[in-house]
């Protein structure tokens, strides 16, 4: 499963990079966004549905890769779920 941090909300909804999305819409993943302590999984059938805006800002890859759109969603929190990934929590 893919999962991001972000640091800040914009408007009460999470900007992830459509790149990573993508990944998760191609294996059929659910998608995990972490905030402020806080998680929201997303089931892969709403990846595309509950996406609310895409940005209009084309932003480059700090570290030399594609270059990628944000994708909003709306920030609801899911109940608390710590997922153990090999002894250790990943986010």
């Amino acid at each position: 499963m893919k999962t991001k941090a972000v640091k800040t909300l914009y408007k009460g909804m999470a900007g992830v990079p459509d790149k990573i999305v993508k990944e998760a819409i191609v294996m059929g993943e659910p998608f995990g966004i972490w905030h402020d302590g806080d998680y929201m999984e997303l089931a892969p059938s709403e990846l595309t549905t509950k996406r609310v805006s895409v940005g209009e800002h084309l932003f480059k890859d700090k570290f030399g890769g594609d270059d990628y759109y944000l994708w909003h969603y709306p920030w609801k929190p899911t109940a608390v779920q710590y997922k153990m990934f090999n002894g250790g929590l990943k986010c």
